[in-house]
């Protein structure tokens, strides 16, 4: 009987994303604070958070105070990992882990809506967690480092390539349907026609920030979500990284400049970690703005494969008069 009704309450679905969830929470924190990885951190923070919207359809109706006791253990059993086997803590430990856990809080918080709309679901509040996620590596890098691990080049770097590296498979699933598309044309004016779809695939590659089109292959199950990428890119990831050239040279040079020099005074701690979210939080929010895209591209494609189901409920909801 309990069995049967644990299946009730955990569908194989949640299970899966529960499972996964936790497994990139924990190997986060094993990166960061075990083995110094900023990468392997990042990496996983982003893969949490893009599983985490997955996982909070199924536990969406857990009440909020449940949700913060979880965050509340593991923020202990973090704590007390790190005692034990790291025989090491301080207070910046202790802050670092405090806000890593809050900015899940925050979202779990956040994205408890009354309807469902997929875009508003993955996009509206990707922010907030942006704003926990950089507070959270401004206090760890004072334990972790004896000056700023980064140049400004190296973070403008990061992120064009993290957004390239995102763009090119719809890239090449856009060439491949060119091509495809091409081939009665290709009988008509073999040589003309050929010539002029090379030159547009070659443009194409060559100028990936210059793309903007509507395809046109209604068939094919995955050309709706690559359209819905190019509009988020046009609309939204475009425009932020044209917000990011305002972020000068001289002012993201100027702060690193006054963070290294007071990086190892205790006198300036706070001050070093006001100074590194300012100098941090535009580049994390770019990359985590466009995992959000991510994830709202590979909901389209489990809703499309019957992972998901939408319907209209009604339910009962507190107002004011």
């Amino acid at each position: 009987m309990v069995k049967n009704l644990l299946m009730k309450k955990i569908s194989r679905r949640c299970a899966i994303f529960m499972i996964l969830t936790t497994i990139s929470y924990f190997l986060s924190i094993i990166y960061l604070f075990a083995f110094h990885d900023i990468f392997g951190s990042i990496v996983c923070i982003f893969t949490t958070f893009i599983l985490f919207h997955f996982l909070f359809i199924d536990i969406k109706n857990i009440k909020f105070s449940y949700f913060l006791i979880v965050l509340l253990s593991l923020f202990l059993l973090e704590i007390s990992c790190i005692i034990v086997f790291w025989w090491t803590l301080n207070i910046w430990i202790i802050l670092a882990v405090f806000f890593y856990n809050c900015s899940f809080g925050a979202l779990f918080f956040l994205l408890w809506i009354v309807d469902f709309n997929s875009i508003s679901y993955f996009t509206k509040w990707w922010f907030i967690f942006t704003v926990g996620i950089t507070i959270m590596y401004s206090v760890a890098f004072i334990w972790m480092f004896r000056y700023f691990p980064f140049t400004c080049d190296w973070l403008r770097g990061a992120t064009s390539k993290l957004y390239e590296f995102i763009e090119k498979p719809f890239v090449m699933s856009l060439s491949k349907w060119e091509l495809e598309e091409s081939e009665d044309i290709w009988d008509i004016e073999k040589e003309e026609k050929s010539e002029k779809i090379r030159n547009n695939l070659y443009n194409i590659v060559d100028d990936l920030n210059g793309i903007d089109i509507v395809m046109n292959d209604d068939d094919n199950m995955f050309s709706p979500y690559v359209n819905s990428f190019y509009e988020i890119k046009q609309n939204s990831i475009q425009q932020v990284l044209s917000d990011q050239s305002d972020y000068s040279d001289f002012v993201c040079n100027a702060l690193l400049e006054r963070i290294n020099s007071i990086f190892n005074s205790d006198n300036f701690k706070w001050s070093v970690i006001l100074l590194s979210y300012l100098l941090l939080y535009w580049f994390i929010r770019i990359a985590f703005f466009i995992m959000s895209g991510i994830a709202f591209i590979i909901f389209k494609i489990l809703y499309r494969c019957r992972v998901y189901k939408i319907a209209q409920t009604t339910k009962k909801v507190d107002d004011i008069y």
